[in-house]
């Protein structure tokens, strides 16, 4: 699980090659930090390691990768809530059309129904923040704040359901939370400079 975090890597190594980041050191050391901590959140183990799920996770990290870059160069020329709402729209079209080769099953019942509304609309709203923060930042520190997503999973995870988070999963988040900060205020200082 803890491949799909490598998009920020891609990320940054995207605003390397291009030219739009320059802080190579700053950027991969955070990254590296930032990955250590995030697999510590996630809890790795040795024995659940799979070629298939290595293969599907680095496949993961690609399409987050491109998502984030394309939304970004995409937000540029086109307000967040039209880009959003285009691709709902796309989605939605193309989900109807493979619906008759593959016959779902739909919801049976209002709640099932209800649980595919909310569904939908927290990815609307999830991909509009994305769009929204793309607007006023760049990809890459965009990317380096969204290491944090494990670590604000973990911490709702035990306030919500009761989950435990052992002492190494408190670590791997004091990493990835203390990197991001680092990151942030060192950024803040080159700028100011």
């Amino acid at each position: 699980m803890s491949l799909i975090y490598t998009y920020p890597f891609m990320v940054g190594l995207a605003s390397i090659v291009t030219g739009r980041n320059r802080e190579t050191g700053s950027l991969f050391g955070t990254l590296v930090v930032c990955l250590i901590g995030v697999t510590m959140v996630l809890g790795f183990s040795p024995s659940a390691f799979s070629v298939l799920g290595v293969f599907f996770a680095l496949v993961q990290a690609l399409l987050a990768t491109a998502r984030i870059l394309l939304t970004a160069k995409l937000v540029s020329g086109v307000p967040g809530i039209v880009l959003t709402t285009q691709m709902l729209a796309v989605g939605a079209i193309i989900g109807a059309a493979t619906a008759f080769f593959v016959r779902p099953d739909f919801p049976q019942g209002r709640i099932g129904w209800i649980a595919v509304l909310l569904a939908g609309c927290s990815g609307m709203i999830g991909h509009g923040c994305l769009a929204a923060a793309l607007k006023n930042i760049r990809p890459t520190p965009f990317a380096v704040i969204m290491t944090l997503e494990p670590v604000i999973s973990a911490i709702l995870a035990a306030i919500l359901v009761g989950q435990v988070v052992t002492t190494g999963q408190y670590l791997g988040g004091v990493l990835v939370v203390s990197s991001v900060i680092w990151y942030t205020y060192s950024k803040r200082a080159v700028a100011s400079v």
